[in-house]
């Protein structure tokens, strides 16, 4: 189900100085936003309308926490379905009580608490305005002020905690610089940061060896890692992702993302309608949702039936969980049904494919 530039919105926090503290400044941050925003304007034409751009903004806290709550109500109306909100800059701790905050431009060193986004007012901020949206939060920055310029943290155990709590709720992901034991670096010879540099170039480029026109936030992560490791020498470090518990699926795993290094070439489309058909033949509802889903999502050009597929998969996972608790020729009854949809959707994607090679 790939991103519709039309539903999507995104929101860019951070800032590269920060003159009333003693976080060190970086070009780094500005570089590494302004690949991102490009990614979404220019890549994925996210129109500007849906753009709410705060980075090395003066606001207070307040006004930022009122601007996000606005910005994301009012593309909620307009139809938004994903909101991704990308923040690059230092985080730290508070001295008082460990809270982890992210230094913003008018961050003051003596008060961060009432002048940094401290991670759970911002969590409350976000789970009341996009509660009904998938949102996806990418973290960049550093844990420890006192690393130094090309460091950007330290331990992060205490933080990921924070932030497993604070965004206890659905429709969350939540992508990190850095695991727990590692820092995070900036590469001070392209003035940029590792992550970002890498991130960037995972959505931009995707991966020729994953056989799928669309890629999860998950493997996205795990392509951003090998990219880290390719493009640096020295220390790396490997990201997080955060997922809270959610009633809704993990949202990591939606396949979101354009792989644009697929070629289609390794898909055989004849061999996945054969799992189809195999995992029907033998009566296993749990291959036959992850094989029909795979299949709708990889070769439904006009994207006809991913809703409908998703209800399926869905009504697969009812049976399995009902099986002993209903009658037995209800149960058969509705398989069949389901059976025979799945049947006609994969026909119908199939002359999709054979109408799409003929033009």
């Amino acid at each position: 189900m790939a991103l519709d530039p039309k539903r999507t919105a995104v929101i860019l926090l951070g800032a590269s100085t920060f003159p009333k503290s003693a976080f060190q400044p970086s070009e780094a941050f500005s570089v590494a936003k302004n690949r991102i925003r490009d990614y979404f304007a220019q890549k994925l034409e996210v129109p500007n309308s849906s753009f709410l751009d705060l980075f090395d903004i003066d606001s207070t806290v307040d006004e930022i926490d009122q601007q996000i709550s606005a910005f994301i109500g009012d593309r909620i109306e307009s139809g938004a379905e994903d909101i991704f909100i990308y923040y690059v800059g230092h985080g730290a701790f508070t001295t008082t009580d460990n809270s982890f905050y992210l230094a913003l431009k008018g961050t003051r060193q003596e008060n961060p608490s009432v002048s940094a986004l401290t991670i759970r007012p911002f969590a409350e901020t976000i789970k009341r305005a996009a509660k009904a949206v998938r949102t996806f939060i990418i973290l960049d920055c550093c844990f420890a002020a006192s690393a130094g310029k090309a460091f950007m943290g330290a331990d992060v155990s205490v933080q990921n905690q924070q932030l497993r709590d604070a965004f206890a709720t659905r429709g969350v992901a939540i992508l990190c610089a850095a695991s727990q034991e590692s820092p995070a670096f900036i590469v001070e010879e392209r003035k940029i940061t590792m992550f970002t540099e890498s991130f960037n170039e995972a959505l931009l480029n995707g991966d020729s060896s994953i056989s799928n026109k669309y890629l999860s936030l998950r493997q996205i992560h795990e392509l951003t890692y090998r990219n880290i490791q390719s493009f640096n020498s020295n220390d790396t470090v490997r990201p997080e992702i955060v997922t809270p518990i959610q009633t809704h699926g993990d949202i990591s795993e939606i396949p979101h993302f354009e792989n644009f290094a697929f070629t289609g070439a390794k898909y055989d489309i004849v061999a996945h309608k054969r799992l189809v058909e195999e995992a029907i033949m033998i009566n296993n509802l749990v291959q036959l949702g992850n094989s029909f889903i795979d299949f709708v999502r990889n070769f439904d050009e006009t994207e006809t039936f991913n809703k409908e597929s998703i209800l399926l998969c869905s009504e697969c996972n009812d049976l399995i969980e009902e099986k002993g608790e209903i009658d037995r020729l209800e149960y058969k009854a509705r398989r069949t049904v389901a059976y025979n949809r799945v049947l006609e959707i994969i026909e119908e994607i199939l002359k999709q494919n054979v109408l799409s090679k003929a033009s």
